[in-house]
Parts: C-alpha cells; sequence; structure tokens
C-alpha cells in the first residue's frame, strides 16, 4: 500500500496541486506534482512497508504395541502301552508384524523479498523559479518463515513362540516314538519417515 503525503507552501504565487495518481497494486503508478508557482514547496512521500509471516507447525506422537504369542507346542503321548508307533507332532508357528509410520510435512512458497509488484514512477516538473521540489520514499520488506516438525515414535515389538515342550514318556512296547517340532518364524519391521520442511522462496 502507499501512503501519498502531498505538501504545498504558498509561496510568490499560490501553489497548486494539478495531478496526484496513486494506482492499486500489480499496476502501474505515476505519482506527480507539476505546473506549482515559484517559491513553493513540493513533496512527494511514499512509504512501502511489506511483511509477510508464515508459521507452519506439525506435532505427531505414534506409540505402536504389538505382542504376538504363539503356541503349538506342549503336547503329550505319555504311559502308553502296546506295539503301535506313537508320533507327537508340533505345527508351524508363523508372525508377520508391520508397523508403518508416516508424519507430516511443510510446505511453503513465500515471496521473501516481499517487494510491491507495480511499475511507479514519481516526478516533480514543471515547477516555478526558487521552489522547493522533494520525492521520499521508504521502502520496508520483513519476512519471516517459521518451520516445525516435532515426532515422538515408539515402536515395542514382542514376540513368544513356542512348538518345543512336547513329551511321549513311559512309553512300552515294541512300537516306534517319534517326536517332532514344528518350526517358529518371525518377521517384525518397523517403518518411520519423520516430517520434512520445504521452502521455496
Amino acid at each position: 500500500m502507499n501512503n501519498l503525503k502531498v505538501k504545498l507552501a504558498t509561496g510568490v504565487a499560490t501553489a497548486a496541486l494539478l495531478a496526484t495518481t496513486v494506482a492499486p497494486v500489480a499496476f502501474a503508478s505515476t505519482n506527480t506534482i507539476s505546473g506549482n508557482g515559484a517559491g513553493s514547496t513540493n513533496k512527494i512521500k511514499i512509504k512501502n512497508i511489506n511483511r509477510t509471516t508464515v508459521n507452519q507447525s506439525n506435532a505427531t506422537a505414534v506409540i505402536n504395541l504389538t505382542g504376538v504369542l504363539q503356541n503349538t507346542g506342549s503336547n503329550t503321548a505319555n504311559n502308553n502301552t502296546g506295539n503301535g508307533n506313537i508320533t507327537v507332532k508340533s505345527g508351524n508357528a508363523n508372525s508377520t508384524v508391520t508397523n508403518t509410520t508416516t508424519n507430516g510435512s511443510n510446505t511453503a512458497t513465500v515471496n521473501l523479498c516481499g517487494c510491491p509488484t507495480e511499475d511507479t514512477t514519481n516526478e516533480i516538473k514543471n515547477n516555478g523559479a526558487e521552489s522547493e521540489n522533494k520525492i521520499r520514499i521508504k521502502n520496508v520488506n520483513n519476512s519471516h518463515v517459521e518451520q516445525i516438525n516435532e515426532t515422538l515414535v515408539v515402536n515395542g515389538t514382542l514376540v513368544a513362540q513356542n512348538t518345543g515342550s512336547n513329551h511321549a514318556n513311559n512309553n512300552t512296547g515294541d512300537g516306534d516314538v517319534t517326536v517332532d517340532s514344528g518350526n517358529t518364524t518371525a518377521n517384525v519391521t518397523n517403518n518411520t519417515t519423520t516430517g520434512s520442511n520445504f521452502l521455496n522462496p
């Protein structure tokens, strides 16, 4: 925004402001003082203040607690008599645990200059003899960008598997005794992607 102040003092002739124009932002503007009398005082004062403030914040708390308990063991075949075969076979214990965490991100596209986009022409012309003519322009551009990511991730995983503790005791006879314990497989994956900040000035 342009704040235009024009001060005219009476000299030998009466000062007359013929034209003063301030166009909106993003368009060409012309500020002109002309045709004032001899000994007049003519000033153009323009003060542009552009402030840009961007605050972005992400706060993420993720707690993943996973417990897997599997048991195909503790099978018994005890105190059998006779000539038959005795077989104790545990099944397999398989577990797959996947925790995926993706946190938020910040993206900012900012004109850090904060500069005005219009074309401005400031003129003092065709004023009388011994007139005092001044143009004062003050541009202030302030930009502040703050991006914050705070992330707390706690992953706790407990996997307990058992296919053992199988018993075939005190069996009598001519048969075969077979104890076959199954397999245990555990796959644990924790994926964490933390937040990011991207600034495009």
